[in-house]
């Protein structure tokens, strides 16, 4: 048998996950340094370039320490390039849209 506790719990779990969130959540808003959605688009491409050589560097600090050739980071990097597209791609089509969006309001 389960306590209040526990009912309160799993009740409240099943009532949230059946909510869809609209994105960006408004505390996310303040993420951004503007609200421009191609101010915001650079920021996300300059981002993803940025995480791209973090990676980049820590797997060269790591062949240098295990000899890695360098055909293998090489092929890391094509993978990483790969996740980290997927993982901005759906944030960038949503700038991309809210671009046009606005650009086909400013010609109406």
């Amino acid at each position: 048998m389960q306590s209040p506790v526990q009912r309160f719990a799993v009740n409240s779990v099943e009532s949230v996950m059946g909510q869809q969130l609209s994105l960006p959540a408004g505390w996310a808003s303040s993420l951004f340094s503007s609200t421009d959605p191609a101010e915001r688009l650079s920021e996300l491409v300059d981002d993803r370039r940025e995480a791209f050589g973090d990676i980049r560097a820590v797997l060269d600090k790591l062949s240098a320490k295990y000899h890695f050739k360098p055909r293998e980071i090489e092929a890391a990097m094509g993978q990483v390039d790969d996740a980290l597209g997927d993982l901005f791609y759906e944030a960038k089509e949503e700038l991309e849209d809210e671009i046009d969006r606005r650009v086909r309001e400013r010609g109406d």
